[in-house]
């Protein structure tokens, strides 16, 4: 395997995966896995990474060097077999290990803002039923008028100045 697409390939076909689910396990399009498996282009960092994160057991010199076994020695963390047990896709077990590596500090940040701004969002929903309920009001109260008897003639209209 010379290339960084051979090994792409022999990746996919060892996981039994077809380029359309590999490619969205690792967040880009079956046709980009099939130009790297082609050696049309050459993956960037980035898709490297991708990759890396979504299937953690890779050897990163393998993958990007061809350097020693296809997967590596080392046994799964517990964080590794929560993202395979939920199947999340590359960035949110990015995420997940880059949450892992915070300190306690930066953790506690991270979560307060992410409760922030899960609240502004529910919120919004809030405020958005609170308008449906009160438009749905009006046309209740809409509906009613206009089935209301009109007075003909027998009524008496005063004229307020």
């Amino acid at each position: 395997m010379n290339t960084i697409g051979d090994r792409v390939k022999a990746l996919r076909k060892e996981l039994r995966m077809t380029q359309i689910d590999f490619g969205k396990r690792v967040s880009v399009s079956g046709s980009a896995i099939s130009l790297i498996e082609s050696n049309n282009t050459t993956p960037d960092p980035r898709t490297i990474s991708l990759i890396l994160s979504a299937f953690p057991q890779v050897s990163e010199a393998w993958l990007r060097d061809g350097e020693g076994p296809m997967f590596a020695e080392k046994e799964p963390t517990p964080l590794d077999d929560i993202i395979r047990r939920y199947d999340f896709d590359a960035l949110t077990a990015r995420m997940l290990r880059t949450f892992h590596h915070l300190s306690p500090d930066q953790q506690a940040a991270v979560l307060e803002y992410a409760h922030s701004l899960i609240l502004s969002i529910l919120d919004d929903a809030e405020v958005e039923q609170q308008v449906d309920s009160y438009r749905e009001e009006l046309l209740q109260q809409k509906r009613e008028s206009s089935r209301s008897p009109t007075t003909e003639g027998g009524g008496h209209d005063e004229k307020i100045s």
